[in-house]
C-alpha cells in the first residue's frame, strides 16, 4: 500500500465520487493508470572555446592570466567570463575561453500514450498551466527513476523493469523527460546544480461509444490533496 501521504494524490474512480467530480453513468471500459513528469532543473553549465592570436611580445599582458566576472545574481551561481592564454608558439598564443551560465527549466511531460489521443490533445497545455514553475508537493517527488533488473541471475541482466510512482506508469514520457534534461547537459560542462523531478498521477478512463469509439476523462489531484477531471469528449451523461 501506498504511504499515507501519498494517498491523497493518487486519483481512483472511488476518490473521483467523493471529490464530487461528474461521471458518466456508466462503468469505464478501460481504466489506465499513468504519472506525467514535472521537471524543475537549475544548472550553471560551462562552456569553453579556443582560439589562437598573434603574440605581441611588447605587451607582456598578454601572456598572464585574465578573468572576468560578472556576478548577476547573489548565491552559487556566476554568470561571467574566464579567458585564460597560453604561449604556444613564438608569435602565437592560444586562448581558451569559458564563459559560465544559469539555465533554469521547467516543463511537464504528459505521457504519449494520452497526449497522442486526439480527445486529450489539450492535456498537456493544462498540466503545464497548473504545475510548471510551482512548488511541488514533497510526497510527489521521484527519488529513483531508474529501471530495475527483472528476476534474478544471468536473466536479470536480459529484462527490466522501468521504474513506476506507487502503481502509475510513466510510460512513453520518461524517456521523453530523459531526453529534454540530456539536451540541457549538452550544452557545456555542468559545474553544478540540481535536478529535482516529480509525477502526477492520472486515472484515464475510457468510456466506450456506440459507434465503436471512446469518450475520454482524465482524473488527476491539483497538487493539494483535490481531484480535478479532465474530459477530452463529449461526455455529458454525468450522474
Amino acid at each position: 500500500m501506498p504511504p499515507r501521504d501519498v494517498q491523497p494524490f493518487l486519483p481512483s474512480l472511488a476518490a473521483a465520487k467523493r471529490h464530487g467530480i461528474k461521471l458518466p453513468s456508466t462503468k469505464p471500459t478501460e481504466q489506465n493508470r499513468y504519472a506525467a513528469l514535472v521537471l524543475d532543473v537549475e544548472l550553471q553549465i560551462r562552456e569553453t572555446w579556443s582560439e589562437v592570436q598573434r603574440f605581441d611580445a611588447e605587451d607582456s599582458r598578454t601572456i598572464h592570466r585574465s578573468r572576468t566576472d560578472t556576478t548577476r545574481e547573489p548565491g552559487p551561481w556566476r554568470e561571467g567570463q574566464m579567458a585564460s592564454v597560453h604561449r604556444t608558439l613564438r608569435d602565437r598564443v592560444r586562448v581558451d575561453h569559458h564563459f559560465d551560465k544559469r539555465l533554469s527549466y521547467e516543463d511537464v511531460v504528459t505521457p504519449k500514450e494520452l497526449a497522442t489521443q486526439p480527445n486529450l490533445r489539450a492535456l498537456d497545455s493544462a498540466l503545464d498551466a497548473l504545475f510548471a514553475g510551482r512548488p511541488m508537493p514533497a510526497p510527489l517527488r521521484c527519488v529513483d527513476l531508474t529501471p530495475k533488473a527483472r528476476g534474478g541471475g544471468y536473466r536479470a541482466s536480459m529484462t527490466q523493469r522501468e521504474p513506476v510512482f506507487h502503481g502509475y506508469s510513466f510510460g512513453k514520457g520518461l524517456s521523453e523527460a530523459k531526453k529534454r534534461v540530456d539536451g540541457l547537459l549538452r550544452r557545456g560542462h555542468p559545474m553544478g546544480g540540481r535536478i529535482d523531478v516529480f509525477a502526477v498521477p492520472l486515472l484515464w478512463l475510457r468510456y466506450a461509444r456506440a459507434d465503436g469509439d471512446f469518450d475520454d476523462m482524465v482524473v488527476f489531484s491539483d497538487g493539494e490533496g483535490q481531484l480535478r477531471g479532465f474530459v477530452g469528449g463529449p461526455i455529458d451523461d454525468g450522474e
